[in-house]
């Protein structure tokens, strides 16, 4: 029997930002996500992260706090606000719609919403919010965000 021949081709070169651009690339797709709840004299805040996934303005962030993006809609009018903020500091930039929160995070804690120390098991914890406008009217909008793509092979 004959030796078989190694016929691999050499290693493919990869192509890798540097450090400074991922920072930047990154910097500028998070936005931090501020929402108010006022009842009588009291007001209640609640902040998070999120970060731009695509540049019509689609925004991954975590259930728990897009949940707030729902009181917006089915509480005491301007009792519950929400807003996007952007840049470094941060400060109000955009408003935002909930585009898309998992129904089994809902009916899983969905009875947690009062509770003062909530704990999670960051299960189906994800949320979609898509920007829809902007807080300065003076700034016009955008036509375009920062994102990060999403890489979802395995």
């Amino acid at each position: 029997m004959g030796a078989t021949r190694n016929t691999l081709e050499p290693p493919v070169q990869l192509k890798f930002d540097s450090f400074k651009t991922v920072n930047e690339r990154a910097r500028a797709a998070v936005v931090n996500i501020f929402c108010e709840i006022r009842k009588n004299v009291t007001v209640k805040t609640i902040t998070g992260s999120g970060v731009v996934i695509d540049p019509s303005g689609v925004v991954l962030t975590n259930a728990h706090l897009a949940q707030y993006f729902l009181l917006e809609k089915y509480s005491d009018e301007g009792a519950t606000t929400c807003t996007v903020r952007a840049g470094s500091p941060a400060r109000n930039a955009y408003t935002a719609t909930l585009l898309y929160i998992p129904s089994l995070w809902i009916a899983k804690h969905a009875n947690e919403i009062t509770l003062k120390d909530p704990v999670g098991t960051g299960e189906d914890d994800y949320a979609f919010l898509y920007i829809t406008g902007g807080t300065d009217k003076a700034k016009p909008f955008p036509t375009s965000f920062p994102y990060l793509r999403l890489n979802t092979k395995e």
